[in-house]
């Protein structure tokens, strides 16, 4: 047998247990510190967002139009702290934020935000809003590409 390598039958029990213990705390570090973490920072920025517009209602006691008219207003105005727009995966992560938030501490049943027939409006204007986001970067991005004196470096190589 060549060195390190040992066959499954003489694997001790105790290392397959150490191996799953590791990866199941591997998993519930992720979930507490990225998960959770995630949900607690954007339910904060929406709470904030709800408090600066003056809804009184809890986040845990609106019905399915109140929240969907919330979110609207919300995915449509989100921001950074700096004032510059939100990437398009940050937003869908807001989104998926609250809905991770909805779905365990939200008396409404069966909340699901990503369910285009319970929330139309909201899954358009999300869509909509990321599309926008994506376009604009790829358009701002392709615009600063090349420059006029790149141009004429280019045209006036001397392979072309």
């Amino acid at each position: 047998m060549t060195k390190g390598f040992q066959p499954a039958v003489s694997l001790e029990k105790d290392d397959i247990f150490l191996d799953r213990d590791n990866a199941q705390a591997k998993a519930s570090y992720y979930r507490e510190k990225g998960t959770e973490k995630s949900t607690k920072n954007w339910i904060k920025k929406f709470e904030e967002f709800r408090d600066q517009a003056n809804y009184l209602v809890p986040l845990n006691k609106l019905d399915v139009s109140q929240l969907q008219q919330q979110l609207v207003e919300y995915i449509s105005t989100i921001k950074r702290n700096d004032g510059s727009e939100y990437k398009a995966t940050s937003i869908r992560q807001a989104v998926d934020a609250i809905n991770r938030y909805l779905l365990c501490h939200s008396p409404i049943l069966q909340v699901n935000l990503h369910d285009k027939y319970m929330f139309p409006y909201s899954h358009n204007v999300l869509h909509g809003r990321c599309v926008i986001c994506s376009s604009a970067r790829t358009w701002l991005w392709c615009s600063v590409a090349i420059n006029s004196w790149q141009i004429q470096q280019i045209l006036y190589h001397p392979r072309i």
